[in-house]
């Protein structure tokens, strides 16, 4: 009969320790835990606190479950859970399922932690994988084909290159995970460009940063991988997948999956894993051209989303280095590369075909693409090949629990679609009458308009901040504009702007560094004459707060004269989002300030209602008049 792991662990005289996953509610977590559980180990994961129940929880494999912070959000807390968490068990060998939990981990074995109780590469290889930079020039090193590039900042350098040179677009900006200055570990990521200007607001947001910043061209086709575990420079297992859908469908985690035979992958992955002498678990992640080519996209130095597919095709990549970690070697058998397996995620399936119902028709994105989608999503639903990563016949309450939760969520969708649709119904009819009394204004805003200006958002630390600080500006020139303050909703006084909004503002001509927000109050709204409004959330907050003073407000954006008539709110959207709100304040603001030279016409702006009705008011509507809403 064959021995599993801790049976040869214990003819060998070594104590077989307990494992902790971190990162439980990953999918990937959920594999390692199932991998390790059913070789006869015993495994803990670790679940963020803030997480609602992850489907490990209710896995046969996993013996215990405990609540960590979040090593993203809160690095060192994470790092000093982390430290005491090994030092109370001392047989316990942790294994990080993410970036943010091996970046604590690398830091614990600096501090001291025996190397022998974290499984991870080296710091000389985790300085590569968790770089798209550093990558990227050791794919070139290598040998291997990647994306036309422009390297625009080192990791750990301050001085960022807004040049391309001869790149075309559209360009697809990465940027690495790093520090931010508050010891908060930030994940890296992508964004696609497609002119200078989107370029330019992008890097923008990065140049307070010491993240490394790449440029590429777009390369189109799909997504594939080759997955690797070597130990002392030999590939003791290897495997390899092609992507066949994504969420959302433009680009993102695999959602559905199937092997790949092709040994073009494999040897490319292979080449660059022995040029940086690298140890442990990769994926080497390609996109896959119409042409057949593979262009080397990145390396995760992890166990990775789409392990399900590798546990269904037979590589136990988890079982397989813990044997490698604990013993020196694997017993893991390599499967065979031309069985075919199709394996999905449901929750990310589901999320793929909301994507391509939710898109704008194109030529690509035609009613025959999304209800081939629609049909494809349930052929694959009563396929009996196509399998699934999260249920499992012998652990089959992870796969229901998920399944059960994507009902109800659905069937709550549905419930509350027809309560809601008369509250969407009444929240549209209010900005569009908003949007018509604002345009009103502007048609006939002159010399006699109001005496002060306030500017509000819902925090006061990008948006409005910006927006007076570039009205002061036009004030300057035109001494006539009425004298502007902002203010937002937000109950926290004192926060600064985020350091990348500063750095896109400044690119503007506007400096944010002394700014510290403030909180709306009464007496701001009262002696204001125009309260002008950034978006939808905005006029819900001022109504419910100074109903009295309803008929003072509009929308800024609505000045101008495109069809934008909100400014979203940028704060954590992918960097090139400030820019773009900048942009469409700048252009109300200009809009706005052009009213005040006109003749005066002696008229009075409506009274806004729900059904666009006017009234006659004041100036700007008296204090007590309210609009025709509840």
């Amino acid at each position: 009969m064959r021995r599993t792991p801790l049976q040869r662990a214990e003819s060998k005289n070594v104590r077989c320790p307990s494992i902790l996953v971190t990162c439980g509610e990953t999918r990937t977590a959920l594999g390692a835990a199932r991998s390790l559980g059913r070789a006869g180990y015993r495994v803990t994961v670790a679940v963020r606190k803030t997480s609602h129940r992850a489907p490990v929880a209710l896995s046969r494999y996993a013996a215990g479950v405990v609540e960590a912070p979040d090593p993203w959000g809160d690095q060192q807390r994470y790092r000093q859970w982390l430290r005491a968490r090994l030092d109370e068990h001392p047989t316990e060998i942790v294994l990080p399922s993410t970036e943010g939990a091996i970046y604590a981990a690398a830091a614990l074995r600096r501090g001291g932690m025996e190397s022998r109780r974290i499984i991870i590469p080296s710091d000389e290889c985790l300085a590569i994988t968790l770089s798209k930079y550093r990558s990227t020039q050791a794919a070139l090193g290598a040998g291997i084909e990647v994306p036309r590039t422009a390297f625009l900042r080192a990791p750990g350098t301050s001085e960022l290159s807004y040049s391309v040179g001869d790149l075309r677009f559209p360009l697809i900006v990465k940027w690495d995970n790093g520090e931010d200055q508050n010891a908060n570990y930030l994940q890296g990521g992508t964004r696609r460009v497609d002119d200078a200007r989107q370029l330019a607001e992008a890097l923008a947001e990065l140049e307070m940063e010491t993240c490394g910043v790449i440029a590429q061209e777009l390369i189109p086709g799909r997504g594939a991988g080759a997955f690797f575990l070597r130990y002392d420079g030999e590939i003791r297992l290897r495997f390899a997948h092609r992507r066949l859908h994504e969420m959302p469908y433009t680009g993102g985690p695999a959602s559905l999956s199937e092997t790949n035979d092709d040994p073009a992958p494999l040897a490319a992955g292979a080449t660059l894993l022995e040029r940086i002498r690298y140890q442990g678990v990769a994926m080497v992640e390609f996109r896959e051209t119409h042409d057949g080519r593979y262009v080397f996209l990145e390396i995760n130095g992890r166990l990775w989303g789409s392990l399900g597919l590798a546990l269904r095709a037979g590589a136990d990549f988890p079982r397989a280095l813990l044997e490698c970690h604990l013993l020196g070697r694997t017993n893991t058998r390599q499967p065979d590369l031309s069985r075919h397996v199709v394996c999905r995620n449901l929750p990310c399936e589901t999320g793929y075909l909301e994507s391509v119902v939710a898109a704008r028709f194109s030529a690509t994105m035609t009613l025959t693409t999304k209800a081939k989608s629609l049909l494809e999503f349930v052929w694959h639903s009563f396929d009996p090949r196509v399998q699934s990563d999260l249920f499992w016949w012998d652990d089959p309450r992870p796969g229901i629990f998920t399944f059960a939760n994507i009902l109800l969520q659905t069937l709550k969708r549905t419930a509350l679609y027809a309560f809601r649709w008369n509250r969407r119904r009444a929240e549209r009819r209010q900005m569009a009458a908003l949007t018509r009394r604002t345009r009103w204004i502007r048609d006939r805003l002159s010399a006699n308009a109001p005496p002060s200006l306030l500017m509000l958002c819902f925090g006061n630390i990008i948006r409005s901040p910006y927006a007076e600080a570039r009205w002061v500006q036009l004030r300057n020139r035109l001494p006539q504009l009425p004298p502007v303050e902002s203010a937002g909703f937000h109950e926290r006084e004192g926060r600064p702007t985020p350091l990348r909004y500063q750095s896109a503002a400044r690119m503007r001509g506007i400096d944010l560094t002394g700014h510290r927000s403030r909180r709306v109050t009464e007496a701001m709204v009262a002696r204001a004459g125009l309260v002008l409004l950034m978006d939808g959330r905005n006029v819900s907050d001022y109504l419910a707060s100074f109903p009295a003073f309803s008929t003072k407000i509009g929308l800024l954006a609505a000045f101008s004269s495109g069809h934008q008539t909100e400014v979203s709110d940028p704060y954590g959207q992918a960097p090139g989002a400030g820019g773009r709100a900048f942009e469409q304040i700048d252009e109300g603001l200009e809009s706005l300030a052009r009213c005040f030279a006109r003749t005066p016409l002696g008229l009075s702006p409506p009274t806004w209602t729900a059904e666009g009705e006017t009234q006659p008011a004041g100036v700007f509507g008296p204090p007590g008049a309210r609009p025709g809403i509840e």
